[in-house]
This record gives structure tokens, C-alpha cells and sequence, in this order.
């Protein structure tokens, strides 16, 4: 045991004294520049090690950056589209309260009018519209509690021919347009010149408007005589006969004249005045006022 202790202490003391001997023998090396061969070796081995690990560590600090300048990014678009659409839908707004205002402006210049004085007349929004090609027809948010029955004439807020109501309920009725195929009026026509005034005709056309569908809604007269004067540009006013529509309210303008060598008559093409596709406000007729 006591051989085994002093064997150990024997080792550590030869240990200790090898260790002693190299670190002198390194430190005298390097002080003398022995060791400056195996440091550039080493240098140059790690010094690609240390650079990778260098630039990789800078990447990973950019990729951090750019994540955040990305997040940012989607943050500012992401708000920018919110703000545009803000701006859109206060356009919407904008551009319905604008047109509100002109049909409002328009509807106040026709009860202004004193030729229109005549007509006690109920004003309603359309809220609903069916223009396919079996119907031409509008609804409207008023009905029998505006005191409105079937048959009354309608106008637009400028007072241009719209129809004539089909079905009336409580609180809505519905229009049938002066494009639908089921809707005729006696007509005839008027011409101004350039200044706007009118224009004496000698045999004004008689005949009866009746709705032709197609894109935009047209209108056809038919049974004109040969030797009416009615040509392409003419304004075309309803004339009171049948007590269907008073007198006097304009339908539309003639676009073509169609004359056959084999027909007794001619016919004429309208275009409406009121913008049928589009309108939004009407007038129904409850009646006249005949001692006005």
C-alpha cells in the first residue's frame, strides 16, 4: 500500500515536471520566433472558419432586419388598402348623394314648371327592376297608403314618360314600362329649330307608340300616314286620347323613319327620354287639376 502511494506521487511529480519543461520550452520558442511558421499555419487554417462564421452571423442579423422591414411593409400595405378603400366607398357615397341631388334638383324644376301645375303627383324610389326581354317593368316603395291605383300614368323627376302602373300593394307597386310590348300610347309629334323654339308642322303624325325591347329600350309608332311630316329628330309627346296618359308628356325622340312602297303606313323609332336602364326616382299621376 505504502509502495502503491509513493509509485503515484512518483508519476504526478514526473507529470508536473514534463508540464513545467514544455511550457518553458514553448515560451522560449515563441519568444525566439519558432512557433511563428505554425501559428501562420494555423491562422490561415481557421481564418476561413472564422470569417464563415463571421459572415454568418452579419446574415443572420440582415435576414432579422429584412423580416422586420417586411412585417412593417405588410403592416403599411395593409393599412394603405384599408385607406383606399375608405376613400372609395366616401366616393360611392359622394357620387350617390350627388345624384340623389341632381334627381331632387330635377324634380323640384318639374313642380316649379307651371304647365305642371296641373298634375297632383306622388314621389317614390325604385327598389326593384326587371328589364329582361318578357318584362319591362319597375317596382316602387309606395302604393295604395299614397292613394296610387292601377292604371296611373308615371313620369320621371324631369317629367318624361316612364309607364303606367301594373300592380299596386300596401306599400309598393309595380310599373310597366313604356318599353314593355304590352304598353301603347296615342302620340304624336312636335320639331324645334336650333334656338330651341318650335317649329310649325303642317301634318303632324299621328299614331300609336307601342314598346319594342332590345338594349337601351326603343319604342316603335305604328300607323303613321304616308303623308305625316315626321322625320329623325323629332320630340314625340303623348296627345290625351284614350285617357290612358294626359296630354302633352314627352315620350321620346324619333331615331329612324321607316317607309314601305307595300305599306299603307310608316313607322318611326324612338329612343325614350327617360333613361329607363338607370332611373331611380319616378312621379305617379294621381290626377289633374283641370280648372289650372
Amino acid at each position: 500500500m505504502i509502495r502503491r502511494l509513493r509509485t503515484d506521487i512518483q508519476i504526478r511529480f514526473i507529470f508536473f515536471g514534463v508540464l513545467l519543461v514544455t511550457s518553458s520550452l514553448l515560451m522560449t520558442l515563441d519568444r525566439v520566433g519558432f512557433l511563428r511558421p505554425v501559428e501562420q499555419i494555423i491562422t490561415t487554417l481557421t481564418s476561413p472558419i472564422e470569417q464563415g462564421a463571421y459572415n454568418l452571423g452579419r446574415n443572420f442579423s440582415d435576414l432579422s432586419a429584412f423580416l422586420k422591414d417586411l412585417n412593417t411593409l405588410k403592416a403599411e400595405n395593409n393599412q394603405l388598402r384599408q385607406e383606399l378603400q375608405t376613400v372609395r366607398e366616401e366616393r360611392a357615397k359622394a357620387a350617390d348623394l350627388a345624384s340623389q341631388l341632381l334627381e331632387l334638383e330635377k324634380e323640384l324644376a318639374f313642380k316649379s314648371n307651371p304647365e305642371n301645375k296641373r298634375f297632383q303627383t306622388v314621389s317614390a324610389d325604385v327598389i326593384n327592376r326587371d328589364l329582361t326581354g318578357n318584362n319591362q317593368a319597375i317596382q316602387i316603395n309606395k302604393g295604395s297608403n299614397d292613394n296610387i291605383t292601377k292604371g296611373m300614368p308615371v313620369v320621371d323627376v324631369s317629367g318624361f314618360l316612364v309607364g303606367r302602373v301594373e300592380k299596386v300593394e300596401t306599400k309598393r307597386s309595380t310599373i310597366l314600362l313604356i318599353t314593355d310590348t304590352g304598353m301603347a300610347a296615342n302620340v304624336y309629334n312636335k320639331r324645334f329649330g336650333q334656338n330651341g323654339k318650335q317649329i310649325t308642322i303642317d301634318k303632324n303624325a299621328d299614331g300609336t307608340a307601342v314598346g319594342q325591347w332590345q338594349r337601351g329600350g326603343r319604342i316603335t309608332i305604328f300607323r303613321i300616314s304616308k303623308d305625316a311630316d315626321i322625320k329623325p329628330g323629332d320630340y314625340i309627346f303623348t296627345d290625351g286620347k284614350g285617357a290612358t296618359f294626359p296630354a302633352d308628356i314627352l315620350v321620346g325622340f324619333v331615331t329612324d323613319v321607316v317607309t314601305s312602297d307595300s305599306a299603307p303606313d310608316k313607322e318611326a323609332v324612338l329612343a325614350p327620354s327617360s333613361d329607363i336602364e338607370r332611373i331611380q326616382r319616378v312621379q305617379v299621376i294621381l290626377g289633374t287639376n283641370e280648372t289650372n
